[in-house]
């Protein structure tokens, strides 16, 4: 499924802790770091995300606006995804809730 199909906001379903986000945007000392995120991009699916800005989306602590590029679709156990989904490596704009783990994901030019 080609990316420009893919307008609007998608459902985040399943993310990573603020932990996890964390360490993929401070600790890059040998690699950059992924998280994953579950997101329904058309069918619910598992993406690694390369996290390269995150700024607070409030004062609360949880909310985040995050910016990235969208890694290759897997299942939960790392199994390739043969269904349609994004292009590999696609720009994204998130915004997400590190406490319930939900959010929305938009895809960028």
């Amino acid at each position: 499924m080609a990316t420009s199909n893919l307008s609007g906001s998608h459902p985040i379903i399943d993310g990573p802790s603020k932990w996890e986000l964390s360490l993929a945007l401070f600790d890059r000392s040998t690699h950059t770091r992924r998280v994953h995120i579950s997101a329904n991009i058309p069918h619910s699916v598992w993406f690694d995300l390369g996290v390269e800005s995150v700024q607070a989306k409030d004062n609360s602590g949880d909310s985040w606006n995050i910016e990235g590029e969208l890694g290759v679709a897997v299942r939960k156990k790392g199994v390739p995804v043969t269904a349609p989904t994004p292009d590999p490596f696609s720009r994204v704009f998130i915004q997400y809730n590190t406490r319930s783990r939900q959010g929305t994901v938009r895809f960028l030019p």
